[in-house]
């Protein structure tokens, strides 16, 4: 009789050792989850808007028009957006250029050429051209891409220094929906 109840309080043991192990993971998990919310509440509320800026003049050129809105309570800093660029001589690189800071709750528009040799290659069309658009908020650095928002590190991303890419600043407007929503 002992030998049998022993063996059940095993058995017991076992299962409830085996739930608790998959609640420890559940939570572990949960833990993760609410630590990439507190990592995204300033960076998810950036986003962009880019398309093709075919009109030109002789102090506009022609490029891309990257609209960036930055929903967030803080400032958005060292913008710099990356575009596919290729060269006369048909060698194909990325190169990116800060265009500075958005402030908290506020749309700016920029158009981003390239200067000769180099010209724009339209890259993924339906995927914002290939441009991916890097920032830092309050203590983190973000690359905003087509296929979402990733954690990366400034020293990795840095804005050309060459002059391939040129910018101009439009225009700026307040955003009335801001807050620290993730």
């Amino acid at each position: 009789m002992a030998l049998i109840v022993s063996v059940l309080a095993l058995v017991v043991t076992a299962l409830t050792l085996q739930d608790q192990r998959r609640v420890n993971e559940l939570q572990t998990e949960l833990n993760n989850f609410e630590r990439q919310r507190q990592l995204r509440i300033y960076a998810s509320r950036v986003s962009t808007w880019i398309q093709v800026g075919d009109d030109a003049s002789s102090v506009r050129p022609r490029g891309l028009d990257i609209l960036v809105s930055n929903r967030s309570p803080v400032p958005v800093r060292s913008v710099t957006p990356f575009l596919p660029l290729i060269g006369d001589d048909g060698v194909a690189g990325v190169r990116g250029v800060d265009v500075g800071d958005i402030p908290p709750c506020a749309e700016v528009t920029f158009r981003v050429f390239a200067r000769s040799p180099q010209s724009i290659q339209r890259k993924e069309q339906s995927a914002s051209f290939g441009v991916y658009v890097v920032f830092a908020e309050t203590t983190n650095v973000w690359a905003l891409t087509s296929h979402g928002l990733d954690l990366t590190r400034a020293e990795l991303n840095p804005a050309d220094t060459t002059g391939a890419l040129g910018y101009i600043r439009g225009s700026q407007e307040p955003l009335a929906d801001c807050g620290e929503g993730a």
